[in-house]
Parts: C-alpha cells; sequence; structure tokens
C-alpha cells in the first residue's frame, strides 16, 4: 500500500477515488470523487505529494500532450484541464453536459461516456463531432459506461458497461466491432491499456483484475481472491518500476475506495 495513505490535510471526506493515470516522470494522478481533488502520487518515494481542489467531484482522467491532463466533472457537466508539471494548476474549462464519465484523448478530440448510455467525440472547444446512445433498432447500446480508453496501432475504442458486466470494441466512427461478455466481469470499471494490444481490466464485484490482449482476446486474471482480498476501481501500471497500483474498495468498506495497493507485477516482458 502506498506509505502515509492518499488522504491530504485538506479532505472533508473519506477519499475515494475513480480514475487513475501514470505521468511520464514516476508520479501518478487520481481523481478523489468526494474530496472534489486530484491527488499526485510520487511512486518513486511511493507517498502522496500534492492536491488540488476543483470545482466539484471529478470521475476519470486521461493525460494530454505537453504535461497536462483532463478530469470529468459529471456534477457540472465539463472537463478541466491542468498542468501537471510540477505543481497542479487549471489551465482551462470545457463545457460538455452533465453526467461525463469517461474520457480518453485521440490527438485533438476527446472521447467521453456519460451516464444516461451516451458516447460522445467531441473537439477541443466541446462542439460535439459525433455521438451514439441506441443501435438501428433504437436499442441502447450501454447500460453504464463508466469508463472509455483507445488503444493499438490502428486506433480502437473500449468501453466498459458497468451494468451489462461487458467489454466493448468500436473504432472511431464509433461502429462495433466486439463485444465481450463474461460472468466475472461483474460491475467493470476502469480499463488501461498497457502496451498496443493489452489491457487491464478492473471487475469490482468479482475481486480480480484481467488482462487482455485486445488482439486474440485471450485474458488472463492478473489479481483476484486467492492472492488478495479487494474490489478494483481503477488501475496504472508502471512498466519502468514494474510495479501495478490499484486503487480498490476494501471489503465492508461501504463503496469507498480509499486506498492504493501496490504489487510487484511484471507484464509480458514490458
Amino acid at each position: 500500500m502506498l506509505q502515509g495513505g492518499i488522504n491530504a490535510k485538506l479532505d472533508k471526506q473519506v477519499c475515494s477515488l475513480s480514475g487513475m493515470a501514470l505521468l511520464s516522470d514516476k508520479r501518478m494522478i487520481a481523481c478523489d470523487f468526494e474530496n472534489a481533488s486530484v491527488k499526485v502520487f510520487d511512486l518513486k518515494l511511493g507517498r502522496l505529494e500534492s492536491g488540488f481542489r476543483l470545482s466539484s467531484n471529478p470521475w476519470d482522467v486521461c493525460l494530454l500532450p505537453e504535461h497536462h491532463a483532463a478530469v470529468t466533472l459529471p456534477k457540472e457537466g465539463k472537463i478541466q484541464i491542468l498542468k501537471t508539471k510540477e505543481n497542479i494548476a487549471l489551465v482551462t474549462s470545457i463545457k460538455t453536459r452533465a453526467l461525463c464519465r469517461g474520457i480518453c484523448f485521440l490527438e485533438i478530440k476527446f472521447v467521453l461516456t456519460f451516464g444516461d448510455g451516451t458516447l460522445q467525440m467531441i473537439d477541443l472547444k466541446g462542439k460535439v463531432i459525433q455521438e451514439v446512445k441506441t443501435d438501428e433498432f433504437k436499442q441502447q447500446l450501454f447500460g453504464w459506461p463508466g469508463y472509455v480508453t483507445i488503444i493499438g496501432k490502428e486506433p480502437a475504442l473500449f468501453v466498459s458497461d458497468g451494468t451489462r458486466s461487458s467489454l466493448t470494441k468500436l473504432d472511431l466512427q464509433f461502429n462495433i466491432l466486439a463485444t465481450t461478455k463474461n460472468e466475472a466481469f461483474s460491475k467493470l470499471r476502469g480499463i488501461v491499456p498497457v502496451d498496443e494490444c493489452h489491457l487491464l481490466v478492473c471487475s469490482r464485484e468479482s475481486k480480480k483484475l484481467f488482462l487482455l490482449n485486445t488482439e486474440t482476446q485471450e485474458m488472463q486474471v492478473l489479481l483476484g481472491p486467492d492472492q488478495t482480498e479487494f474490489r478494483p476501481q481503477c488501475v496504472c501500471y508502471s512498466g519502468e518500476l514494474k510495479k501495478l497500483y490499484v486503487a480498490c474498495i476494501e471489503d465492508g468498506n461501504a463503496g469507498v475506495c480509499d486506498s492504493v495497493k501496490v504489487f510487484d507485477v511484471k507484464i509480458n516482458g514490458l
């Protein structure tokens, strides 16, 4: 577990991490939903480095070029852009709409998921480029798409659905390429690429962390009840440090994600 815990002195609530991203300089940025803040951890020292208050509760975070990051604020319906080099600072905000959750970045566009099941692509000013919510038969594509990421030489999107226990692969035009359903995918949460074809997948209720080969669809359990009792919410992997950082909900803790466990794991020779 990270030394000294993950709570900051100014926290008013129990910390609850909902999204994480690995910065390029052995630091990790994380969204603390309950305390309406982002936190930066020094992974080399294994401790909390700093915190930064936002205007409302953040859900997910993705990295941008030139030492910047973007976080979603579901209640306000906006994205906040932060400078991440040295001290965290607010740069600007982009208006979306309420219930924005998952976020990933591709060149000059964001892809967002929403609590009502919508998947949306916007430009840097917030203009909607494309959007999808239902299929050709007017059936809703997603129940609760909490997270989205992009992976591959020929980029594809992956969306985790927390209510349908499914992981969906789409092209950049939002055409569905494949949907993986698994009994072990109970309340899917964070999904994070570790290279061009492998994806870490958090399954909160099955208490497992999967490694999915997105080309072959082969899947292995990296961590599960046999190794430790935890319910993973989001995850980061440092290939340089060969460590896995898992924000997790302890059993009996009423859904509060207030710890980051650290595991020594070597993934596929990375």
